[in-house]
This record gives structure tokens, C-alpha cells and sequence, in this order.
């Protein structure tokens, strides 16, 4: 009996072992998706802050992941702020994704190119920070809600001109101007964008848009990256005032910017601006810009007016005007300027009160000048001022005054004027106030240079180029006529060409003050173009006219046919472009050159970059020409300008 028992015992454990040996391992954990995620919504909320008996506030952060289908779903976050203070305020971004299961693990792949990840356990799902969202199903408010959020996120669109539109990105506080024209202009509040002036942190202007209509940014205090295309001809007024942009760049064929564009930009601190496009500058146009360092400013000849307070509070560095200027504004540069030698061209006929501010050493006043504005110039510095007038223009009170207290200063100034017209000025005040007045025989006594009476009188040949060329040299009355010689930019002859005579050097190769790309030839200023106030075609003949550049010389030699000839008893090269209309260039050499009808040499507008103390230019004689040289920026050279 006992041995039945332990057979029977032994049998059990036998079949045992063969039920446990033949049921196999439970599988890996795994998601079924339309079972655990479809139609539902998972939840994490987090709290912050304090609320006493005295206020305070309560920070709402809420995720919540939905499931739509079995590949997508959408991400729905809000903040929501609670203050006793100041109210209550709410953010929500809805982003969609796509996302794929494998085993117990979720990957979210969103739009942006981001990936999240996230674990599925017991009906709950848990983020990379062990953060665990609780499981609900979606239901009809939760659909509306977040169709709600989805219509509200998409960016906001719109027209801002015939043919400009608008999206304003909620995601990124972009907002984005496209089309071709320009764009209307609005008042305050009134842009069609204005719910988000006070949310808007960027600006992109695409290229085609021509203008930015007035007060198009105006306000916009979260305003910081800015992207204005080379298309854009004119910034209106009030387009960013009181915004907070901080840097931007302005294109170089911008002709027009309006009243107080940037003014009270409190964090500007970089603007780029290529002036020589420039046709106006508007009153305050960047007043109170008080952290915006400006630098040096080349207007060009086509620049008319600058108005009241245009640069009021700017440090600007150099500025430079071309002839076309009529107007300069009261406290146009009351900020102060980089001039220790200011010269304002003959076109300009009226300069406002307090207009400007410097350490400025000379003053010239070009011929046209009839009425100065109260305090004109503000320097603490003696100095020298030409003027090229013999009638003393119109002044509503001191000339000059000092820095601190704005007391008259010409008592530290000498004065020089046309010859024959001392006794003119030393009669009138303010003009005897001057400790010295000297007449200077170079001055012009009222003379009309560099008008456009003059612009007008002088002939020009089309030769097919790219520029039209004048039918003689600068100080010349016809073709044959050698005309004038001058130093590379120079504006008056002299009998001494020499380093020790060049107004740009301190007498030597190497102290170069003034277009100097190489710190071993002098102080670096990068600039490679004469300016227009250094330009003796535009000083002596107007705006309309200029020194060609390298490449327009260039262009000259290489597309014309070149012929040495002698026209009415002078030597020269005759010069017949592709249309076959041609010039004369009197082989003028160089002042204590060659000698005359050997040789003729021009200058060009342009500095040669390796070696600055020498600039381009143009030479022949009878035997050829090196048509496309250099010489040495202190030579006595002809110069034979070109026009547009």
C-alpha cells in the first residue's frame, strides 16, 4: 500500500512538470492602440505659487496629449496666471504630431522636427521627466476646445497693400510682410496687425516691398530682429517709433525716411545706412535714439533736406554733404558730429538753429548760403570759417557758441571771406564778433559753383557706356582745353603737388588721413570712393556730375577705339564708343609733368586698395596708353567728369 502511494505521488509530479514545461512564457507588454489611445486624452497639470490673505498668484501649467487616430494626435499646452494684482492671464499653443508605438513606448514626431517620447503603463502615459499624465476620455468640449485652439493658432493673414500681404506666426511672434509695392500707410492702433503690437518680437520684409507705411511698427515694444530687403525706397512716418527694436539694417537705395521713423527708440544701438541714395531725412526722424552710435555718413548728391531734430541725441561720426542739398533742419545734428573740417556745399541755401554739434575746427559755407538759424554751429573749439558769399547772410543771433552754456564763441574763430567783401562783414553783427576777418582770394564772392545753372550748361556725350561723358575737363571752357589740375581728392588747385602739400597725409606715404584701407600706410578708414564733398566734379560743377569710377574707366578703354590725333592744334587721344559718338582728351600731362601734348593722365574717383597712398586713373600718350594705372594721390592730374 505504501509503495501505491508513492508511485501515485511520483505520477502526479511527473504530469506537473509536463503541464509547466508545455505552457509557454507570457509575452512582452505591448500598446494596443485603438484600445489605449484613440479617443483619448492624457493629462498633466502643475501648479505654482502663493495666495494669502493679501494676494498673490496661481501658475496653471497644463498638458495635454490627444489621440485622434492611430498615427496622429495633437499636443494642447496652456499657462494660465492668476494675480491679485494684475489679473488673469493665458497662453495656449496646440501642436500637431504623428506618432508610432512599439511595445510600451510612444514617439510624438512634431512639425517642427522634434521628437518626444513617452512611456504607456497602467492606463497612464509618462514623459521623459517622469511626469505621469492621467487617462480621460475625449469628449465634445474637449473637441471644441481644441478646434478652438487650432483656429486661433494659425497665423493671421491679411492684405497691407494693392499687392502686399501679411501673416502675423502666433508660434514665433513673427510677423511677415510679401509681395511686390508698397504698403498702406495706417495710423495708431489702426495697422492691421495691431492686437499683437505689444507681442510681436520680429519683422521680415521680403524683397518686392517698396515702402513701410507710416506707423506700421509703431509701438511695438517687443520689437528686436528687423529684415528690410533692398527693395525698400522709403520708410514712412512713425513706421518704428517707440519700438524696441535694437539693430537694423536700412538698404542702400532707400531715397526717403519720414518723421520720427525711429525716434524714442530707446535700445537702438546699430543702425547701417549707406547714405548716398538719400533724398530726405524727416524732422526727428531718430531723435532720442540716445544709445545709437552712428557712423561716418556720406550723403550724396542727390540728398535735398534734412529736417528738424533729424539725428537730435545721435553721435554720428563724419558726414559728408554732395551739392543738392538746400535745407539742413534746427538741431538736425545736435548730438554731435565727427568734423574737425565741416564743408557744406553751395547749394545749400538755409541751415536751422543749434543744427550742429562737434569738435569742429573749419567751417566752409558754400556760396549759396542766405540764412543761418540761432546758435548754428556749437563748439567748444577756436577754429577758422570760410564763407563763399560777399553779402553777409541773414542770422537770427550768435554764429558760434561754446558746448556748456551756449555763450557766443566767435570771439575764438577767424573768419575769411571774399576778397573786396571784409568791410561788408566786419560791419554787420554777428559777423564782427569774429576775432579775426581775413580775405582770402579763393573764396568765391556769391558765385553760383556747382549749381544747376552750371550742371545744365555743360555738355555731355552718350558713347554707349554706362555713363555719359562731359565734352571737357574740370576747369576747362572746351574739349581742347587742358582745364585744371587737382591732388586726388582735392577740390583747389595750388603750385606746390607734393606730400608735404596733400591735405590727406601728414607728409608722408604712411600717414594717411583720410581713404586708407592699411593700417602701414595710415589711420584705417576703409573708405575706397571719394566722397562727394572731395569730388571736384561735383564740388565745381554740381550734383549732376562726378569723377568716373575704376570700372567706368575701365569701360572706357576697353569698349571704345582709341585714336592719337590733334584737334585745333592739340594733342590728344580721340576716344569713339560702340555707337560711335566720341570724345576728345587733350593730352594735358601732369602738373610739373612731362610736359603738355606728350601725355594725359585723369584721375578716377576710385582709391587703389593695396597701396593707399595711391589712387586709379587713366593715362596715354602718343605711343599707347596703360589706359587703367595708378599714381600717387598727391599728383596734379586732369580730371574729365561723367553723369548719369
Amino acid at each position: 500500500m505504501r509503495k501505491i502511494k508513492i508511485a501515485a505521488s511520483n505520477l502526479l509530479l511527473v504530469m506537473m512538470c509536463f503541464v509547466f514545461a508545455a505552457c509557454p512564457p507570457d509575452p512582452d507588454p505591448v500598446i494596443n492602440t485603438k484600445k489605449d489611445l484613440v479617443g483619448y486624452k492624457f493629462t498633466y497639470v502643475e501648479y505654482d505659487g502663493t495666495l494669502t490673505d493679501y494676494g498673490g498668484y496661481v501658475d496653471e501649467f497644463r498638458t495635454e496629449l490627444y489621440f485622434m487616430t492611430e498615427r496622429t494626435g495633437y499636443l494642447y499646452w496652456l499657462y494660465k496666471d492668476w494675480d491679485t494684482d494684475l489679473g488673469t492671464t493665458t497662453k495656449v499653443t496646440v501642436r500637431p504630431f504623428d506618432y508610432e508605438v512599439n511595445g510600451l513606448a510612444i514617439y510624438a514626431y512634431f512639425e517642427d522636427g522634434a521628437t518626444e517620447y513617452y512611456t504607456y503603463s497602467n492606463k497612464e502615459i509618462i514623459d521623459n521627466s517622469d511626469c505621469y499624465y492621467n487617462r480621460s476620455n475625449i469628449s465634445y468640449s474637449d473637441r471644441k476646445k481644441l478646434e478652438e485652439a487650432i483656429e486661433a493658432s494659425r497665423p493671421k493673414t491679411g492684405n497691407c497693400g494693392k499687392d502686399l500681404s501679411y501673416s502675423y506666426d502666433k508660434e514665433t511672434y513673427t510677423l511677415t510682410i510679401s509681395g511686390t509695392g508698397d504698403m498702406y500707410d495706417y495710423t495708431s492702433g489702426k495697422q492691421p496687425w495691431s492686437e499683437y503690437v505689444y507681442q510681436c518680437q520680429a519683422v521680415e520684409v521680403e524683397s518686392g516691398v517698396t515702402s513701410i507705411g507710416k506707423y506700421a511698427f509703431y509701438d511695438m515694444i517687443q520689437l528686436e530682429e528687423v529684415d528690410l530687403p533692398n527693395t525698400v525706397k522709403r520708410i514712412g512716418d512713425y513706421a518704428f517709433s517707440k519700438s524696441g527694436v535694437t539693430s537694423i539694417y536700412l538698404p542702400s537705395c532707400l531715397e526717403n525716411i519720414g518723421a520720427e521713423a525711429f525716434a524714442g527708440c530707446a535700445k537702438l544701438k546699430y543702425v547701417s545706412l549707406t547714405a548716398g541714395n538719400i533724398v530726405s531725412i524727416g524732422e526727428m526722424a531718430f531723435a532720442s535714439c540716445e544709445k545709437l552710435r552712428l557712423g561716418d555718413l556720406d550723403f550724396g548728391t542727390k540728398l535735398r533736406n534734412v529736417d528738424r531734430g533729424a539725428f537730435m541725441d545721435v553721435s554720428v561720426g563724419e558726414i559728408s554733404f554732395g551739392e543738392g542739398v538746400t535745407s539742413i533742419g534746427s538741431m538736425a545734428f545736435l548730438g554731435g558730429i565727427d568734423n574737425e573740417e565741416l564743408v557744406l556745399p553751395n547749394s545749400l541755401k538755409t541751415i536751422g538753429g543749434t543744427a550742429f554739434q562737434g569738435y569742429m575746427e573749419s567751417i566752409t559755407l558754400g556760396s549759396g548760403i542766405k540764412e543761418l538759424g540761432s546758435n548754428t554751429f556749437i563748439t567748444s573749439r577756436g577754429g577758422k570759417l570760410y564763407i563763399n558769399r560777399g553779402t553777409p547772410p541773414t542770422v537770427e543771433d550768435n554764429i558760434i557758441v561754446d558746448d556748456y552754456w551756449w555763450n557766443s564763441n566767435e570771439s575764438k574763430w577767424t573768419l575769411y571771406v571774399p576778397k573786396g567783401c571784409k568791410s561788408s562783414y566786419s560791419s554787420k553783427s554777428p559777423w564782427n564778433k569774429f576775432k579775426y576777418i581775413y580775405e582770402d582770394s579763393s573764396l568765391e564772392e556769391g558765385g553760383n559753383s556747382g549749381s544747376d545753372e552750371i550742371s545744365d550748361a555743360i555738355a555731355c556725350v552718350d558713347l554707349g557706356l554706362s555713363v555719359k561723358w562731359a565734352t571737357c575737363n574740370v576747369g576747362a571752357s572746351n574739349p581742347e582745353d587742358y582745364g585744371d589740375y587737382y591732388a586726388w581728392g582735392e577740390t583747389t588747385t595750388k603750385s606746390d603737388y607734393s606730400l608735404e602739400t596733400y591735405k590727406w597725409c601728414k607728409g608722408t606715404y604712411n600717414t594717411m588721413t583720410k581713404y586708407c584701407t592699411n593700417s602701414d600706410y595710415g589711420t584705417v578708414d576703409n573708405r575706397t570712393t571719394l566722397t562727394s564733398s572731395d569730388d571736384v566734379a561735383s564740388v565745381k560743377w554740381g550734383s549732376k556730375w562726378r569723377m568716373p569710377t575704376k570700372e567706368e574707366m575701365k569701360e572706357l578703354a576697353e569698349d571704345c577705339t582709341w585714336t592719337w590725333t590733334t584737334q585745333n592744334g592739340v594733342n590728344g587721344m580721340k576716344v569713339t564708343g560702340p555707337n560711335g559718338n566720341s570724345i576728345f582728351l587733350p593730352a594735358a600731362s601732369y602738373s610739373h609733368g612731362t610736359g603738355p601734348g606728350r601725355g594725359g593722365f585723369y584721375w578716377s574717383a576710385t582709391l587703389y586698395e593695396n597701396y593707399s597712398y595711391v589712387a586709379y586713373r587713366l593715362g596715354f600718350n602718343s605711343g599707347g596708353s596703360d589706359r587703367s594705372y595708378w599714381g600717387h594721390r598727391y599728383y596734379g592730374f586732369t580730371v574729365r567728369p561723367v553723369t548719369e
